[in-house]
């Protein structure tokens, strides 16, 4: 028995197919397990700082002394930015809800109540300056 041609390049472009979705399946897993990593490290114990000091690995305690408060006051900088960024979108996805309640039925409202209440994302651990 022979396959038709037209069967035959069907079956070859399916598996095709089939291979390329799940090679991008597995690239894309380790592409964002390496970028979790890399944010994992920035987000870790020492946070923003203790990641620049180990790109720019200071020559001796004299540089790293001197490099330091740079680095201390951008960390603070982009915490700054962040937390306003968050309460920026905070605010604008309460005005989204007023808007969008007149067009929803109940669970989708519902729906929307949930994410909303969601609470913010913890800060990032590191270098924030304890309460007083």
């Amino acid at each position: 028995m022979t396959m038709r041609p037209t069967l035959k390049a069907g079956l070859l472009l399916g598996a095709t197919f089939v291979l390329g979705a799940a090679l991008g399946a597995v690239l894309q897993g380790g592409l964002s397990h390496r970028r979790q990593d890399e944010l994992a490290r920035v987000r870790g114990p020492g946070g923003f700082v203790a990641e620049m000091d180990r790109v720019i690995h200071p020559r001796d305690d004299q540089q790293a002394s001197a490099i330091r408060p740079a680095l201390v006051r951008t960390d603070a900088r982009n915490r700054r930015i962040v937390d306003g960024a968050q309460h920026a979108m905070r605010a604008t996805l309460d005005s989204m809800r007023v808007e969008l309640a007149p067009l929803l039925d109940a669970d989708q409202q519902q729906r929307l109540d949930d994410f909303a209440r969601r609470p913010p994302r913890a800060p990032l651990p590191g270098n924030r300056p304890a309460p007083r």
